[in-house]
């Protein structure tokens, strides 16, 4: 058995929560309010409308929520070099 790096299971497992919530956020369309010691509020959310992911400014998806469906827009910036 040979050990596992701690930086990168890390990031492995902060990778799985980032997709958790992205999946969990997607599929109910909202975001459930809470007070400051995380107690749910009863009949309180925050609708989702739009997720927008940027792995860095050339690379952008776009995800726009509807009642029965998710619509995709990747967005590729390409920027010309002026000389």
């Amino acid at each position: 058995m040979t050990a596992q790096h701690p930086t990168k299971h890390h990031s492995q497992s902060g990778a799985v929560g980032e997709l958790y919530v992205l999946v969990y956020l997607l599929g109910t369309g909202r975001l459930d309010a809470a007070d400051a010691e995380l107690r749910p509020l009863p009949d309180q959310f925050f609708p989702i409308l739009k997720i927008i992911r940027s792995e860095n400014e050339n690379h952008q998806i776009d995800m726009l929520v509807h009642e029965r469906a998710v619509d995709l827009h990747p967005l590729q910036r390409t920027y010309e070099s002026t000389q």
